[in-house]
């Protein structure tokens, strides 16, 4: 059967409309899902890529067109800190440690050997252009609420509901950051700095982790000498800021 459909080639178009095409292309941002069975909310590595990507293998002209438009973006993508998505009741020492220590060896250690269910491969990705830098690593871990009843009793006594979301943070940060704790000659060639944010939670929720200890004592701009990685409670994500940089979905 022959094909009917139509064709337009991108080379008819002047230079100047390819170009405006080009920088249009849009950024999808997808939640690949760390697969634990046992999680109901499991670990999510944010991953931006531009699926129109594939427009640079067309023929040398577009190429050399696309590259001057396209690789800034791709640098400034690679560039910003490694971002992971979870909840406030998944907010876990053992899983923080894992997922912490296997970013620590930028990827010389193979995944199966560290993680027990599938996890992304394009973390390992991550890892490989990691290891060929110099500079020190960001992490970004965004916590989010649950719209379920915490598996703590509660009562009306002095906001117990806030008490418990610092409960989470702090009985997963504290001795998260004592296992940080190194000596000189043991410290990672490459440093590490970890903000753990809390993401959308209401006024406040948020109020109330902020004028608590953990936050005082871990807040994002206190320093933490001898410990890396560095481990610290990082400012709010507000819905402006994850649309932007944390939300599924395409953005121009």
């Amino acid at each position: 059967m022959t094909d009917t459909r139509s064709h337009f080639r991108f080379l008819n178009l002047p230079k100047e409309l390819r170009l405006m095409v080009l920088e249009r292309l849009p950024v999808k941002v997808q939640h690949l899902s760390f697969a634990d069975p046992r999680l109901e909310y499991p670990l999510h590595l944010v991953w931006p890529c531009i699926p129109g990507i594939a427009i640079l293998s067309a023929c040398r002209q577009i190429n050399a067109e696309a590259t001057a438009v396209l690789c800034p973006l791709l640098r400034q993508l690679r560039d910003a800190p490694l971002r992971i998505v979870t909840t406030i009741t998944e907010l876990d020492y053992s899983r923080l440690k894992t997922l912490v220590g296997y970013i620590s060896k930028l990827g010389r250690q193979h995944s199966s050997a560290i993680f027990e269910y599938p996890y992304p491969e394009q973390l390992d990705a991550y890892m490989r252009y990691c290891a060929a830098r110099t500079d020190e690593v960001h992490v970004q871990i965004a916590v989010r609420d649950v719209d379920k009843p915490y598996p703590y009793p509660f009562n009306d006594v002095n906001g117990w509901y806030y008490s418990n979301q610092v409960h989470y943070f702090d009985g997963a940060l504290r001795p998260f950051r004592r296992a940080c704790e190194v000596q000189p000659q043991h410290a990672p060639v490459r440093h590490m700095r970890v903000l753990v944010r809390p993401a959308l939670w209401l006024p406040q929720d948020f109020d109330a982790l902020a004028n608590s200890v953990i936050y005082e004592e871990y807040g994002f701009e206190k320093h933490s000498d001898g410990m890396d990685p560095q481990v610290l409670v990082g400012d709010h994500i507000g819905e402006a800021e994850w649309e932007m940089n944390w939300a599924e979905g395409e953005r121009q």
